[in-house]
């Protein structure tokens, strides 16, 4: 077993409390994005005991709490930008299911077509991530760029998901040809520090 995705539960159990807290500012989302974060550290905790043989059939309830706390993250971010429906994130979230089942059921889960999708995931999310955490857009007026950052959410909670579910990343000092294990370095980062990250950059805007 790794115990890597300990240290994001962690800092996710950590962060917690910041986040209840914020609920006192009267932060739009700030319950939603705490509800996220708990639902996370139990996902990664059941996902992490999963990898005991004995414990797998936890890895499915770890994906059900993953799946609700992706859910409770784009809320947050539609009652934050006080975005008047759910459009902006279930389109996305739609399209991008509906095309990572169709990527996975046709060409497999280690397609190029299913890492080209991964890749696309893991942009979004670095999109999301510097959007809240170094752009400060709590501040912008542009409705576009707020939306633009609930897609990017929701593109990225469907590759978190795929992750977990179809491609779980390797251990990160596992041996192997060059590409190979940066593919798995890409994987463990998305897996064990996008939702700490996206957490500890919402708790910064309110600073």
């Amino acid at each position: 077993m790794s115990f890597l995705p300990a240290l994001s539960i962690i800092c996710l159990l950590v962060m917690l409390p910041v986040l209840l807290s914020l609920q006192k500012s009267s932060m739009p989302g700030a319950a939603e994005f705490a509800s996220g974060c708990a639902m996370t550290a139990i996902a990664m905790t059941l996902v992490m005991l999963a990898e005991i043989q004995s414990l797998r059939p936890l890895l499915l309830v770890g994906f059900a709490f993953l799946a609700i706390a992706c859910l409770f993250v784009l809320a947050g971010f539609r009652s934050f930008f006080a975005l008047p429906s759910w459009r902006p994130a279930i389109l996305p979230l739609g399209a991008t299911m509906v095309a990572t089942i169709s990527v996975l059921a046709a060409f497999g889960a280690e397609s190029t077509a299913a890492r080209a999708l991964i890749t696309l995931g893991i942009a979004a999310a670095v999109f999301v991530v510097a959007s809240i955490s170094v752009l400060r857009l709590r501040t912008a007026s542009d409705p576009t760029t707020r939306k633009a950052i609930v897609i990017g959410a929701a593109i990225a909670s469907v590759t978190l998901l795929q992750i977990a579910a179809i491609s779980p990343p390797s251990p990160v000092n596992e041996a192997g040809p060059a590409p190979l294990v940066a593919w798995n370095f890409l994987l463990a980062a998305m897996w064990l520090l996008y939702m700490p990250i996206l957490f500890l950059g919402v708790i910064l805007i309110d600073l």
